[in-house]
């Protein structure tokens, strides 16, 4: 019982209706099948007919080198084509030309038998009404206007100028295809002729086409003196600036100029000397010692005496005794702190 019994199956109805079911399917089926199978044949690519003919001599390689534990080994169908694609990519190209020929005088001989099926050189099978009638014959027999150059076979050109349109952007003759060319000058570089028909395209620079199917019903003619115009470059917009957001002000710090006087009140600073008799007279009256400011490590300091290579060192805020600045062996002085 197939899946579709099965189902029909769950469905309540008596035997005689639900035979009735399955005998209406069968027609349907067998009439899509005879109708998909109906007509002529197109024959098969290059490919599709290497393969075909070349199928027994592919397993019978594959079964001589197989060197498995199944004596009874029979290479499955996905295995051959598998096999039968790697023999066509590794095949010398003058080898595949040959079947590439030979398909194209088997797709010739279809055309000339079923005319009514044919579409274009390519051999697309359509409803006559539809099909597109356009000059294939040879591309070294068809003349060109003054400035243009002769025929580039098996080359096309990059991009189509006015659509794939029947009457705007694909016509059915060379000198149409000009004409509609001309009439866009710089928009159109040359005609390229496919397996569909001629086409006004964008380039001038002809290009190679890969495949050798395609390459056999594939040329093109472009202008003479042709300039490729240069799009103008779009304009970037334009970013909006961000407002900065303003600094805060900050407070300058009076500039002190190294070895400047400056008399300060050190209040904090009572001289220790080894003289007990020094004369205490020597400070101000009112308490003020007269300083130098000196620049050590980036950094202001108070000294006492700048002539003396011993002095006392004070902090430039607070003006405390922080230590000692005494001179070194090499002229320079250092800060020896309390």
């Amino acid at each position: 019982m197939t899946g579709f019994e099965k189902q029909l199956a769950k469905i309540t109805m008596d035997r005689e209706a639900r035979e009735s079911v399955m005998a209406l399917v069968g027609k349907v089926f067998s009439r899509k099948s005879k109708s998909s199978s109906a007509g002529p044949k197109r024959p098969p690519n290059a490919y599709i007919q290497f393969m075909t003919e070349n199928r027994e001599e592919i397993i019978g390689s594959m079964i001589g080198d197989y060197d498995g534990d199944d004596e009874n080994y029979k290479p499955s169908a996905a295995e051959v084509t598998k096999e039968a694609a790697r023999l066509w990519k590794a095949m010398e190209p003058d080898t595949k030309s040959r079947w590439v020929e030979k398909q194209r005088e088997a797709l010739e001989a279809f055309k000339a038998e079923h005319p009514e099926l044919v579409k274009s050189a390519g051999g697309r099978s359509s409803s006559p009404k539809s099909a597109f009638e356009f000059d294939t014959s040879a591309p070294e027999d068809m003349s060109v206007p003054k400035g243009w150059t002769k025929v580039f076979k098996g080359k096309y050109l990059h991009k189509n100028a006015a659509g794939i349109k029947s009457g705007v952007g694909k016509f059915a003759t060379l000198e149409e295809a000009i004409k509609a060319s001309e009439a866009l000058g710089s928009k159109s570089g040359g005609v390229t002729r496919t397996a569909r028909g001629f086409f006004v395209r964008v380039s001038n620079d002809p290009v190679t086409e890969k495949s050798l199917e395609k390459r056999s019903v594939t040329c093109s003619w472009v202008k003479e003196d042709f300039e490729v115009p240069v799009e103008p470059k779009k304009p970037k917009k334009a970013k909006k600036a961000k407002t900065p957001e303003p600094e805060p002000e900050e407070e300058e710090e009076p500039k002190v100029e190294c070895g400047a006087a400056a008399p300060v009140k050190v209040g904090s600073y009572s001289a220790d000397t080894d003289d007990d008799d020094s004369d205490a007279d020597s400070d101000d009256e009112d308490g003020f010692r007269s300083v130098t400011t000196w620049e050590h490590k980036g950094k202001t300091y108070l000294i006492d005496d700048e002539e003396s290579d011993s002095c006392n060192v004070f902090d430039f805020e607070t003006q405390d005794k922080i230590g000692t600045r005494t001179k070194k062996s090499n002229g320079k002085f250092k800060l020896t702190k309390d």
